[in-house]
């Protein structure tokens, strides 16, 4: 057996194992050192396709990685905002966000009403209204 075919089944067996990984870290990690091993075995068997395919993808999961990577960050950081005075502390995400927006999020560096919350909370608060017909 050559360097080459070993570098193949090394190749096909992490492969095999990207399909049984569960959490997406471990998926890329797995699927880079794949991409790894198919380049490998394309440069020494000489298959221009398997080593351009290969090339494409290994830069797709090092992009896929660091998005996972930035995101279990931002998801890492506390859930709800701080609040001062029904204004919204800058720098800390809510829960409600997702993607770019909670990416946005961590970047603003002004204070923001949060009209919903405000609201809710002023309603909760709030004595019931008693119709002025009724007042003496």
């Amino acid at each position: 057996m050559s360097i080459a075919d070993l570098s193949g089944w090394i190749a096909s067996l992490l492969m095999l194992c990207t399909f049984l990984c569960q959490e997406a870290l471990m998926l890329r990690t797995v699927a880079i050192a794949a991409n790894v091993a198919f380049i490998s075995y394309g440069a020494l068997s000489g298959l221009a396709p398997v080593l351009v395919l290969h090339l494409l993808l290994i830069a797709v999961n090092i992009r896929r990685l660091a998005q996972t990577i930035a995101q279990s960050r931002i998801s890492a950081l506390p859930s709800e905002r701080p609040r001062l005075f029904g204004l919204t502390v800058p720098g800390r995400v809510t829960s409600g966000m997702r993607g770019w927006n909670r990416l946005a999020a961590l970047r603003t560096c002004h204070w923001r009403f949060d009209f919903r919350r405000n609201n809710a909370q002023a309603g909760a608060q709030r004595a019931p209204r008693v119709p002025r017909s009724t007042q003496a």
